[in-house]
């Protein structure tokens, strides 16, 4: 029985700076995914801690291969007639498993084979309205990154033997590793998913949980998922937790490599990254400095900020910002 979780050295992206960079609403992320047997794959948004590779949840599906971040995803429910197409209000990212489930592997997938599996699976979520952008391999085989970079990839969920780690950029891609898979039946994951969790939070890393839906049966639906889901959003609900969809976090990632923040004054400061808006249109970070007092009132390049109590709060003795911008003026007026 494993019930300790490998945790990797936290790469120090600090700048010289008075404030600290996190994920948006928190300083700790959670990705859940899915996967699915054959060619149907879905990702969706859960609680928010910073494991080492990304919790994506799903609960909604797509056609073969595809997904993409939404508001509303598509879901299938049987019914006495076949499927009926509803949507869901949760929202998802649904990525790729590739378009017919084959070993993408280096030495067993020429790049051409990836090329136009990957195009394809970029094609038919075009169709929908999806643009994809995180990548599971089937069977955990890596292989033809340079084929996933070219379609539009910005993340991969990768397996080198570490359970949490800081999500790591490899071959162009941000490569969040899968933590714990959460459909072993003889596993206590009561005890051992708050083991590893906990570990991430004290590492400052991220946990990515997983689930296989052909795998399990609906007792273990109801005894292991939906548990671990309502603990995980106990954790968010107090803060302890970013839940992050694996395009958000690799986003979130791409943001604050390259962030440099200068104060301009004791209240006021400028944040700055680099990245390319089309391949990570859903950056951002939450800039957070010491604070003594009540919420604040707080301007973004000039407007004050909307959706006080989540983009602009006071949480422990800090207070938190939250940017969408690459380039922002950050300012905060006492109330």
């Amino acid at each position: 029985m494993k019930d300790d979780a490998r945790v990797s050295s936290f790469p120090n992206y600090s700048r010289r700076s008075t404030g600290m960079l996190y994920p948006s609403h928190g300083p700790l992320s959670a990705t859940f995914s899915w996967e699915s047997a054959g060619v149907i794959r879905w990702v969706a948004r859960i609680p928010n801690c910073l494991t080492r590779d990304r919790i994506a949840i799903g609960g909604g599906a797509s056609n073969a291969g595809t997904g993409t971040s939404m508001t509303r995803v598509l879901r299938w429910t049987p019914r006495r007639n076949g499927m009926h197409r509803t949507w869901s209000e949760v929202r998802h990212e649904i990525g790729s498993h590739s378009f017919s489930h084959t070993d993408l592997s280096d030495a067993n997938c020429p790049p051409e084979v990836a090329q136009g599996e990957l195009r394809r699976c970029q094609e038919e979520a075009s169709q929908k309205g999806i643009g994809l952008r995180s990548f599971v391999f089937p069977g955990n085989f890596e292989g033809n990154f340079a084929a996933l970079r070219e379609n539009g990839f910005i993340a991969y969920r990768g397996g080198d033997g570490v359970d949490l780690s800081y999500p790591e950029k490899a071959h162009g891609l941000w490569n969040i590793r899968e933590s714990l898979q959460l459909f072993d039946p003889e596993v206590d994951y009561s005890r051992r998913l708050p083991l590893y969790v906990e570990a991430a939070i004290r590492a400052q890393v991220a946990c990515h949980l997983s689930f296989h839906p052909s795998e399990p049966s609906a007792a273990t639906v109801s005894g292991v998922l939906l548990p671990a889901l309502a603990y995980l959003k106990s954790l968010e609900a107090r803060g302890d937790i970013w839940i992050a969809t694996m395009e958000e976090l690799a986003s979130y990632c791409e943001a604050r490599s390259s962030a440099l923040v200068r104060e301009v004054s004791p209240l006021d400061w400028i944040v700055k990254w680099g990245h390319d808006p089309d391949r990570y249109p859903r950056a951002a970070i939450t800039f957070s400095v010491p604070w003594a007092g009540s919420s604040p009132t707080c301007e973004v390049d000039d407007e004050e900020a909307a959706e006080r109590g989540q983009s602009c709060f006071v949480r422990s003795g800090r207070l938190y910002m939250t940017i969408t911008h690459p380039h922002s003026a950050l300012r905060v007026r006492r109330v």
